[in-house]
């Protein structure tokens, strides 16, 4: 089985959207992980959204607790789910989280972003490609 997930992508001009706001916003997603399935290993995540235009809306939003990390083998994929809490920068107020990350394998497909949901604010607003080699997989299965 997967055991830890090393992740460090960038995405530009990504249509993403927010709870309070009606339709998409373009920006940027910059998404660093370093996740175990093993409780006794030091998990990270991190996701800092640049908003295109006006920048109003960008916003740092980091794990302050995983409390679950799962990986599976769909095909040759390697699926990596990651839950918790987490809090914007500057501030204390925590939200759930939930993300998965796909690594794929074949050196001519990208690896992807499955979906990123911070509860009540934001989601990706769909799968994000990112380059070939950006998440990394390790263990068995």
């Amino acid at each position: 089985m997967v055991t830890s997930s090393t992740i460090k992508a960038f995405a530009k001009r990504v249509k993403v959207r927010f709870a309070y706001i009606p339709g998409a916003i373009n920006g940027s997603l910059l998404y660093k992980v370093n996740v175990s399935a093993d409780p006794r290993f030091d998990s990270n995540l991190t996701l800092e959204f640049r908003e295109e235009n006006h920048g109003a809306r960008s916003f740092r939003f980091e794990a302050c607790q995983i409390s679950c990390v799962t990986c599976r083998k769909i095909r040759d994929n390697s699926v990596v789910r990651v839950e918790g809490k987490g809090a914007f920068a500057g501030t204390s107020f925590q939200r759930h989280f939930v993300a998965e990350f796909v690594d794929q394998p074949k050196p001519a497909e990208n690896d992807a972003v499955q979906s990123f949901v911070i509860a009540n604010f934001f989601s990706q607003g769909g799968v994000v490609k990112v380059p070939q080699g950006s998440l990394i997989a390790t263990g068995k299965f």
